[in-house]
């Protein structure tokens, strides 16, 4: 029980990988997929690619914006605000889906006052520094802070595709980013990002595959946590059953939990008793 997350969260990035070099469409497109330990690179590090994927610059596939933070210190920015804003305090959470709502919102005033932009439904939010790797899909228009790069995918490139991507990427971009304490992915190094990039109806495939996969995963997941809150039940129900007498085959004559309580209260009224006598 204790090693199947490990498991899972193995299995999960193994699927992920496996789906973003080929693998899972290899009968589908009748070719060999490709050995890489990401499908994201910053510039031109590999060459290897499946037949018809071709290693393309992320910035011809998608329009790349940045976000920023209306200032906090000017409550006018954030009265009423209606504005969904991501921000790291989203992020875990959206990690990998679609999110919908934000916990911080600004109001349009302090989206006009600052370097914020409005983003539409379908762009793909890439954590590039303190949580980095961590992408969501924007659900609807909403804005994000400046700790993220934002991604609206053109015609060739599936926003889900790319999210899945980025998820199997994570490793790797955080081992090229720079800094020691906190690692970051800075504008110059965003824009030199190269995507391994199959055709767009395998892109669509590869995610219709991938989705089943780990909605099967999921299942398994929710039978676990399940399975594991009765476990941890099970002592203080084992307990319980004790007290009641309904473990073993109870005589006429024995008692439950009650009567040993009276009994138990009974002998400490005798021994305080005895006490007493004994001081005087």
């Amino acid at each position: 029980m204790d090693k199947i997350p490990d498991l899972l969260a193995k299995f999960r990035q193994s699927v992920l990988t496996q789906a973003v070099t080929g693998k899972l469409t290899e009968d589908w497109r009748g070719s060999k997929s490709v050995d890489l330990v990401s499908p994201i690179t910053i510039g031109n590090l590999f060459v290897s690619k499946p037949e018809s994927w071709q290693w393309e610059k992320l910035i011809s596939l998608a329009k790349l914006e940045s976000g920023h933070t209306p200032r906090k210190s000017n409550s006018t920015y954030w009265e009423g605000g209606d504005v969904p804003w991501i921000s790291l305090q989203d992020i875990r959470a959206a990690h990998g889906r679609v999110i919908n709502d934000t916990k911080l919102k600004p109001n349009m005033k302090g989206i006009n006052n600052s370097s914020a932009r409005i983003l539409p439904q379908g762009t793909v939010c890439f954590s590039r520094d303190i949580s980095v790797g961590f992408t969501t899909i924007m659900g609807r228009e909403m804005a994000t802070t400046q700790h993220f790069a934002n991604w609206i995918c053109k015609d060739f490139i599936y926003n889900k595709y790319l999210l899945y991507a980025f998820m199997a990427a994570r490793n790797f971009l955080i081992g090229s980013g720079q800094g020691t304490t906190v690692k970051t992915i800075y504008m110059p190094a965003l824009r030199e990002l190269m995507l391994m990039t199959p055709p767009i109806k395998e892109q669509q495939e590869i995610v219709s595959r991938l989705e089943s996969l780990t909605a099967k995963v999921d299942a398994i997941e929710t039978q676990y946590k399940n399975l594991k809150e009765k476990i941890d039940q099970l002592p203080q129900a084992v307990l319980a059953e004790a007290f009641q007498g309904e473990l073993v085959e109870q005589l006429p004559d024995d008692g439950d939990a009650r009567d040993l309580l009276a009994e138990i209260k009974k002998k400490r009224v005798q021994k305080n008793l005895k006490k007493k006598s004994q001081q005087r």
